[in-house]
């Protein structure tokens, strides 16, 4: 309870397991590992679902703990979470390649090239533009060195309501001997688009999805597609329309095999070779789906939804467990479903990765909308962060400084290198 306590969730001790969300099971499972006073402390992947606020209580929580003596083995994908370990020890293809002091392997330009690394974003960002990302002094400097290069073009508002597929009208949810509420007037998804729906740990991101899947249905209001509610289609019919993959992998997994994952309830003949080979996972046909690591299971899913074939997808944490090269392949996978003509919709905590693809920004926060913007101004300001009641981001934080020093940027990444190649593009430097 102490260590529930501390992270704001002690109400979660009144609730079924099955009602949390992926970032409450993570600070649940801290809190129960803690309640054994180890030695020694193994964490697999633990910030996975946390949001930004609770993942920097969380690495602050375990600093605490390792200055107090307990010895701390954090299993990570990360390598801004690995940068804060006194030791670093790098696997590959099961070979231990590295154990050295994080200095020393981020240095190794060699060594991270060599086996596909992504050093930590803030080395990254100090490498391109010169200072650190809280350095607001030399931000400014810098960005009253920029000369435009032409006429700039503020960003424009898209309207998903002339071309609405996806609807949603005076919805209303509730759990069950659970105090969260789901409020929500209007929404509204096109095919071709991509929605970054984002918000602290357990504003709701999960529950939504769900909701505009089918797998839930509301208390009240309407979600319809095409015009036609979801609960008067057939589920074949409706898998067809909207597929989701889940946060949390295995709870959607029925096949003994990979093969026969995918094949479940669908008819008819299915290129899983070719479906596999799309997600970068060919020639998984045959292995055990209880063998698989959490990266692998989160391609599985994928597979399944792209074997039905459906106009929307959403996509529920789609990042996790996923090292950085899996993450790059997955932004072409989601870039190609918008090109195809297919909706998508991305609930997470990732704003890197929501930032490559993001045409539009959706912020929850207890269980009600609290904008829904283009993601160009969501990543340039960041007063949004703040009506989510999450920490600043540094990057958000120097996109806004260009901005407001009337140098706004065309395009939404967070990505040190895509900014430094957009003033290249758009602004001549004196900085070099």
């Amino acid at each position: 309870a102490r260590v529930l306590n501390g992270f704001g969730f002690e109400p979660i001790l009144k609730q079924k397991p099955e009602d949390l969300s992926g970032g409450q099971m993570q600070i649940a499972n801290l809190a129960c590992a803690m309640a054994a006073e180890p030695e020694l402390l193994l964490l697999d992947e633990p910030t996975t679902f946390l949001d930004s606020y609770h993942k920097k209580m969380f690495l602050d929580y375990l600093t605490a703990l390792h200055k107090g003596g307990l010895t701390i083995l954090h299993i990570t994908q990360f390598p801004d979470e690995a940068a804060q370990a006194s030791r670093i020890c790098i696997l590959d293809d099961g070979m231990l390649i590295s154990d050295s002091v994080p200095d020393n392997i981020w240095d190794n330009e060699e060594f991270i090239n060599k086996h596909r690394l992504l050093p930590p974003e803030r080395l990254r960002f100090r490498k391109k533009f010169g200072f650190d990302w809280n350095d607001n002094v030399a931000a400014k400097v810098f960005s009253q060195n920029l000369k435009t290069q032409g006429k700039r073009k503020e960003p424009e508002n898209t309207d998903p309501v002339n071309k609405c597929v996806l609807s949603v009208r005076d919805l209303r949810f509730s759990y069950q001997n659970n105090k969260f509420n789901l409020s929500i007037d209007k929404l509204n998804f096109a095919k071709g688009e991509i929605i970054g729906l984002v918000g602290a740990t357990g504003s709701g991101k999960s529950t939504l999805a769900f909701l505009l899947s089918g797998l839930l249905e509301p208390d009240s209001g309407a979600i319809t597609y095409s015009g036609k509610l979801l609960s008067d289609y057939s589920i074949k019919e409706l898998r067809g329309k909207i597929g989701i993959t889940w946060q949390l992998p295995d709870l959607a997994m029925i096949g003994p095999t990979v093969k026969e994952d995918i094949e479940f309830n669908l008819e008819g003949n299915i290129d899983i070779p070719s479906i596999l080979d799309r997600v970068g996972f060919d020639g998984f046909e045959e292995r055990i789906v209880d063998t698989l690591s959490g990266g692998e299971k989160r391609k599985l899913c994928l597979a399944v939804v792209l074997a039905a074939n459906p106009d929307f997808v959403i996509l529920d944490e789609p990042t996790a467990f996923l090292d950085p090269v899996s993450q790059r392949e997955f932004l072409n996978i989601v870039k190609g479903f918008s090109q195809e003509g297919r909706g998508v919709i991305i609930a997470g905590h990732d704003l890197n990765f929501i930032s490559e693809v993001a045409d539009r920004i959706i912020g929850i926060k207890d269980g009600t909308i609290m904008f829904d913007i283009i993601a160009a101004k969501f990543f340039s300001d960041q007063s949004y962060l703040r009506a989510l009641e999450l920490p600043s981001d540094p990057v958000i934080g120097f996109r806004q400084l260009l901005t407001e020093s009337g140098y706004p940027l065309q395009f939404e990444s967070l990505a040190p290198e895509r900014i430094w190649e957009e003033l290249v593009n758009q602004y001549s430097k004196s900085i070099d």
